[in-house]
């Protein structure tokens, strides 16, 4: 329903989604493929964002390194190590600074992706 009101520019709908947008420490806009930490756009390589857009597709999952790696580097012609993922992980989360525990580690399973109240993400404009 807030994305018809959004399309037809809605007053309400448009200003609802502008405070969440200011109040919200990170948002992860998956259409314009942006995320922005405390006000501030990230830059994000493709594969760390591909990654972290994987991982909230899967909220509340604990992915395996091996499903990661299996999905998000089908297309490379060499596989590889399940370290590439930690070492992305790592990279992700320095960029995601104060806020970065909202990609958990499961040790010895993988990876969960934990929404705070201070995160947004966003599907469409």
């Amino acid at each position: 329903v807030d994305v018809v009101r959004l399309a037809l520019h809605d007053p309400a709908a448009v200003q609802r989604r502008e405070r969440e947008r200011h109040e919200a420490k990170v948002v992860v806009d998956l259409t314009r493929q942006r995320v922005r930490v405390s006000g501030r756009a990230i830059g994000l390589t493709d594969k760390e964002f591909r990654l972290l857009t994987y991982l909230i597709e899967h909220e509340g999952e604990t992915v395996p390194r091996e499903q990661l790696l299996t999905t998000l580097w089908a297309d490379e012609e060499v596989q590889p190590s399940v370290r590439t993922i930690d070492v992305h992980i790592r990279r992700l989360r320095a960029k995601l600074g104060e806020y970065q525990d909202i990609i958990h580690t499961v040790r010895g399973a993988g990876y969960r992706f934990d929404r705070h109240a201070d995160v947004l993400v966003q599907q469409a404009a």
